[in-house]
């Protein structure tokens, strides 16, 4: 399951690391190209509904196995793009499969293991896609001053080859298998679930936490690098080791705070770390050396991956047993649905001031 989620987050970091270049490519300007990005956020709602549906009906393994083969084959024909309307048509089917790979992950991994190691295993599950960026990051600084930027997304098929082969051998879900031989679920049930014992409710509140926090998480992941490298005017290899640093952060963040909330409770540990990360935000905006913008954004990052890292076992506890993937797929992308145009917003905004 983390290998799964590692690579889609490579692929959609790759497309933010690489914005500035392909946008040359293509002869639009980065507000335009960040419309990508956008489509992207923008289908994984889709993409939830869609995965969530099926893997509480099928079970979990199937459509993680379908997700991953989809990924890999959107980003070999990323590398192929012609021009801007196909790459965003091809990014926008990437979406639809990134949005229903971290649920059905997550669903998988706390329904397999036990009580006990729930919390841990949510903050380490988070690590992967921290991982995922420093491996979009490390590619970046190898590959693309050597042979440009399409040959990132063809490099990123090989490991989905390998996790597609892996994920054939991974068992089903055993929590998923008791609960179909209760019941098979069927979708009028699912909908109707969605009104009853609170549900609606709680939807509402995720939806309200989550994208909270994701605007601030996505202003520090989708144009970071576009902004240490056009404002800042750092060399490709200082821009490595800052998103190298930033995604360590955001590591070990999530792996403590997973570990501490097994202790400290679930929203005490969600809070405290949104407290703290808003504590450094005025680090990040107004410091006047670039060392001092980079550290506040490690900062931040490590406390909203310690977020980051409770949100997977939070929503596993407090969802819907019979509808879980469905809700915990459609909560957290309808959230990046909500935040989705906030890279063109900060793009803009960059262009005009």
């Amino acid at each position: 399951m983390f290998l799964g989620w590692a690579l889609e987050a490579m692929d959609f970091y790759i497309a933010s690391i690489s914005l500035s270049e392909v946008a040359a490519t293509f002869g639009i300007s980065i507000s335009q190209m960040a419309v990508a990005t956008t489509v992207t956020l923008a289908m994984r709602p889709v993409g939830a509904i869609l995965f969530g549906v099926l893997a509480d009906r099928y079970g979990r393994r199937w459509p993680l196995i379908a997700n991953v083969t989809i990924c890999a084959l959107i980003s070999l024909c990323s590398g192929f793009a012609p021009n801007f309307a196909v790459f965003a048509f091809l990014r926008s089917i990437f979406g639809i499969a990134m949005g229903g790979e971290w649920a059905l992950s997550a669903a998988m991994t706390m329904e397999s293991l036990p009580p006990a190691c729930h919390g841990l295993f949510s903050g380490i599950l988070h690590q992967a896609s921290p991982f995922g960026n420093i491996m979009a990051a490390l590619l970046h600084l190898l590959v693309f001053p050597r042979i440009g930027w399409r040959p990132l997304y063809w490099i990123s098929v090989a490991p989905a080859v390998f996790i597609i082969l892996l994920r054939f051998w991974v068992p089903e879900s055993p929590e998923w298998l008791r609960a179909r031989a209760e019941a098979q679920a069927r979708q009028l049930e699912q909908l109707e679930s969605a009104t009853e014992k609170g549900t609606l409710r709680t939807v509402i509140h995720m939806l309200l936490l989550i994208s909270s926090l994701q605007f601030v998480n996505r202003s520090l992941t989708d144009l970071f690098p576009t902004i240490i490298q056009v404002q800042l005017k750092l060399p490709v290899s200082l821009i490595t080791v800052a998103l190298i640093s930033r995604d360590l952060g955001t590591m070990i963040g999530s792996t403590t705070s997973g570990y501490l909330s097994q202790f400290l409770g679930r929203k005490r540990v969600m809070l405290g770390s949104i407290a703290l990360a808003l504590a450094f935000v005025p680090l990040f905006v107004f410091a006047p050396l670039h060392y001092q913008i980079i550290l506040g954004a490690v900062f931040i990052t490590i406390f909203i991956g310690g977020f980051n890292g409770v949100l997977a076992v939070f929503l596993h506890e407090v969802g819907p047993s019979r509808n879980r993937a469905l809700f915990m797929g459609f909560t957290t992308q309808l959230a990046n649905l909500i935040t989705g145009a906030t890279a063109q917003i900060e793009a803009a905004l960059a262009e005009r001031f």
